[in-house]
């Protein structure tokens, strides 16, 4: 799962999980002081495992099977004549693999789901349309989609319905929220409500019978809900004004969703509610972009977040958080450049995965980070106390 972007730019990171979730609040000064970023042999072990070889390039989605099996999509090249980008690591070195590519326009991808070393599924736009590609073992293949879907339409979050070889898909169609769903043999659209100016942006399966979608409507962050037997509708409460939700996962139940309006903006659900977690970090911005949530052998379950940090003089770095057991940790990431940040988030067991990008305007260039899933007690370690 995840769609993401700049500003639209790259995320921040959460996490949290214990038998009762507390809310943690977040401090400038829980970081340690300087502003710098560490050298990548001292922050944490996260460093840069792939950077696509061309500017111009962007890398907004990402999911593991494994860690030796790992896809990363976005997309290439001007805007009028940008291609497909599917790249996979496979143990031992990444590789572009061949994709179906448009014979011109603006097309990315903005998400992918892997199911199988021949079976994944990813989605983004086209300049005709939404995009739906999937894997068969040898080469991205184009996924035929509903005549429901206009030719403005575009699809953002994907992910795959437990137990079942189906997907949910979310983006917008007519400046309206657009939710599709794989059924094993076709794409359906779903019906939603009329929502004016609304995009959905990412998309996760609580379960066989409930998920959450998120995205924004009329300038307010969106939140919404599906049922078996309901349908898709709107959660009422909370919705914050100027705001969107960019990110959502979830493990064992809990649901976290991750955005920004005029800071970051990070919501859990407890059981039948949602609730802002305090951000108290003055004299910055952060956007949050992607979320991950991953259930180990232990049964604990820790959320990851990545995101964007935006400080005083300009500069942009990578932003990485941990929660475990009701506790968040805010991790030192090396930034690859004075303009950095990351979109998108998966885990695998040992490694968090990352995708991202480095650069301004036309050099921009996509790439993943990589760091481990544990945390050591480096200096560079900052742990946030539980406040609730």
């Amino acid at each position: 799962m995840g769609t993401r972007g700049r500003p639209l730019a790259l995320g921040i990171v959460i996490a949290l999980v214990a038998a009762v979730w507390s809310i943690a609040a977040i401090r400038q000064e829980d970081v340690a002081t300087g502003g710098e970023f560490v050298p990548t042999t001292a922050a944490e072990g996260w460093t840069v495992v792939y950077r696509y070889p061309r500017e111009g390039s962007a890398l907004l989605g990402i999911d593991a099977r494994t860690s030796r099996d790992v896809w990363a999509v976005g997309g290439v090249g001007p805007f009028d004549r940008s291609r497909v980008v599917a790249v996979r690591w496979d143990g031992s070195r990444w590789h572009q693999t061949p994709s179906w590519q448009p014979s011109s326009g603006y097309t990315s991808l903005h998400d992918v789901q892997a199911f199988a070393p021949d079976l994944a599924w990813s989605v983004g736009r086209v300049r005709n349309g939404a995009l739906a590609l999937r894997w068969n073992g040898v080469r991205w293949q184009r996924v035929r989609l509903t005549r429901a879907v206009s030719v403005s339409a575009e699809l953002r979050g994907l992910d795959d319905i437990e137990g079942l070889r189906a997907l949910w898909a979310v983006g917008r169609s007519h400046r309206q929220v657009l939710i599709l769903r794989w059924n094993g043999s076709r794409w359906r659209r779903m019906n939603a409500p009329d929502l004016p100016n609304s995009i959905l942006y990412d998309v996760v399966s609580v379960s066989r019978t409930t998920a959450f979608a998120v995205g924004e409507a009329g300038g307010s962050s969106l939140i919404m809900r599906w049922h078996r037997g309901d349908g898709w509708r709107v959660v009422a409460d909370p919705v914050f004004a100027d705001a969107r939700l960019m990110g959502v996962a979830a493990s064992r139940g809990r649901v976290v969703a991750v955005g920004y309006r005029e800071g970051p903006l990070l919501l859990e659900r407890t059981g039948t509610g949602w609730r802002e977690v305090p951000w108290e970090w003055p004299g910055e911005t952060f956007f949050l972009t992607g979320v991950a949530g991953r259930l180990d052998r232990s049964g604990n379950v820790t959320f990851w977040v990545v995101g964007s940090r935006y400080l005083a003089d300009g500069r942009i770095r990578p932003f990485v958080l941990r929660g475990r057991s009701g506790r968040w940790a805010a991790m030192k990431v090396p930034s690859p450049g004075p303009f950095s940040g990351l979109s998108a988030v998966t885990a695998t067991s040992g490694w968090v995965w990352a995708t991202g990008d480095d650069g301004e305007g036309d050099s921009v260039t996509g790439l993943v980070m990589r760091g481990p899933t544990t945390l050591t007690t480096s200096p560079d370690r900052v742990t946030v106390s539980s406040v609730g």
